[in-house]
């Protein structure tokens, strides 16, 4: 899965090579790469599969027992 950062970041190299290559004068800028943090939220077991997969066991118990108490 490719992450909205991996995008940014990637564009963000593109458009840094191309003024260098263009010989604009600019400041380098710095992007940390925080692709852990990203894993975490949306990798495989991840936050959002977890929550994911307790919002739909959440659903099955409420059903089976007539509903949210």
């Amino acid at each position: 899965m490719l992450s909205m950062l991996c995008v940014l970041q990637h564009v963000f190299k593109l458009e840094q090579d191309e003024y260098l290559r263009e010989q604009i004068t600019w400041s380098f800028i710095d992007f940390h790469d925080n692709q852990p943090c990203i894993d975490l939220i949306e990798g495989k077991l991840g936050i959002l599969d977890l929550l994911d997969e307790e919002c739909r066991v959440s659903v099955l118990s409420c059903s089976r027992n007539g509903g949210l108490h």
